[in-house]
């Protein structure tokens, strides 16, 4: 799982890899990109490449993205989660708390 901040996009590629991950010069002939929460992040994609961006308010939410590939005859899946957090420190508040009289 990994944490994207709400601030944040995310730049997702597909890369063919071999059995111990090494990456494999291949040509990936088609792909699907699939977002399983569309309301802690959409997902916008264009063949190999996709963009995930946090839905503001969205933070405490996770998101599955699934890649379908095809190379060849071959069908390969692959999945990446993510949760949205909170984005880098911005500014300050005051925060007030009262007393009884």
């Amino acid at each position: 799982m990994s944490d994207i901040r709400a601030d944040q996009t995310g730049a997702l590629a597909i890369e063919a890899v071999d059995v111990f991950g090494n990456s494999v010069p291949a040509t990936i002939d088609s792909v699907v990109w699939t977002n399983s929460n569309d309301a802690a992040a959409t997902l916008s994609a264009s063949g190999n490449s996709a963009t995930l961006t946090p839905v503001s308010g969205a933070v405490g939410q996770s998101t599955t993205v699934t890649a379908v590939a095809t190379i060849g005859t071959a069908t390969f899946t692959a999945t990446a989660d993510f949760t949205v957090v909170a984005a880098g420190v911005a500014g300050i508040r005051i925060v007030t708390t009262l007393s009884p009289p």
